[in-house]
């Protein structure tokens, strides 16, 4: 398994997470340039990370390392915003966080627009339950690592961290919130 990460830091960090997994190498490089030999792998996987990838320079790069018949798969999860508490957390983040543009960066046409330029046909996807559980303390801690969040610094912040807060009281059973949640794959092989 080749694990490509431009990041420096996150892939130092994975090296360290992952050093017991044997057969695991880690390459520097991007989802448009992966370093990796032409035809050199079966299956090319992304997960959480195809909204930062070029749609068009991937799968130039996919067709170019993939053998022949390879796979391609993305995987991410998505919140479930049809429920009371999602509608309640985004009130929450549109009145206090200028950068919020909506769960998933409010990106649904465009990732599926991207995805049918990636295979070049709407490709497969199974959607399967994937609820996330929280304490108090890493619910805040999620939502604050947030891009769009506000930080310690802003005007708002200790109103909003008090939103959050009496959000999760307001849902939370046994001190533990749960947020609806779902894992969506897609997978296809690419044609060139």
């Amino acid at each position: 398994v080749w694990a490509v990460e431009p990041n420096e830091e996150m892939r130092r960090k994975a090296e360290e997470e992952l050093r017991d997994i044997p057969r695991l190498s880690f390459v520097k490089g991007t989802a448009e340039a992966t370093g990796l030999h032409s035809q050199s792998v079966s299956f090319v996987t992304a997960a959480q990370a195809f909204h930062w990838f070029s749609p068009k320079a991937f799968r130039q790069e996919c067709l170019r390392i993939l053998r022949p018949n390879g796979m391609a798969v993305l995987v991410w999860n998505h919140r479930v915003e049809e429920t009371e508490f999602a509608e309640q957390n985004k009130e929450i983040f549109q009145r206090f966080c200028p950068a919020f543009h909506g769960f998933s960066a409010g990106d649904g046409e465009n990732k599926q627009t991207a995805m049918e330029v990636f295979f070049g046909d709407l490709p497969t996807c199974i959607c399967l339950p994937h609820n996330l559980y929280y304490t108090k303390k890493k619910f805040i801690q999620r939502c604050l690592s947030s891009s769009y969040s506000l930080g310690p610094e802003d005007v708002e912040f200790e109103a909003y961290l008090a939103a959050l807060e009496r959000l999760f009281e307001r849902y939370a059973q046994n001190e533990i919130l749960c947020v609806p949640n779902e894992t969506r794959t897609y997978w296809g092989r690419l044609d060139s």
